[in-house]
């Protein structure tokens, strides 16, 4: 069975119940649910804490692999 995940994350990814956060819904089995919670707990954090750095994380190298896919793409472009 399902478990809905539910917690608000504001722009820089911090974890609000302010009026500029938005909302995340995740829907995830419960083992892994249970997973996540002990990953969580094993570097002191909560769950909600968890999940925000790690979409955080992923958000960084998804933007440094733009950066670097452009530059190739400019190397390639000025005939480097």
């Amino acid at each position: 069975m399902a478990t809905t995940l539910q917690f608000e994350v504001s722009a820089n990814g911090h974890v609000f119940g302010s009026a500029k956060s938005d909302t995340i819904v995740i829907k995830a089995p419960a083992g892994t649910k249970a997973r996540w919670v002990r990953q969580a707990q094993r570097e002191g954090k909560k769950l909600s804490d968890w999940i925000s750095d790690g979409i955080a994380r992923a958000d960084d190298e998804l933007q440094r692999a733009v950066i670097a896919e452009r530059e190739a793409c400019a190397k390639v472009s000025d005939g480097d």
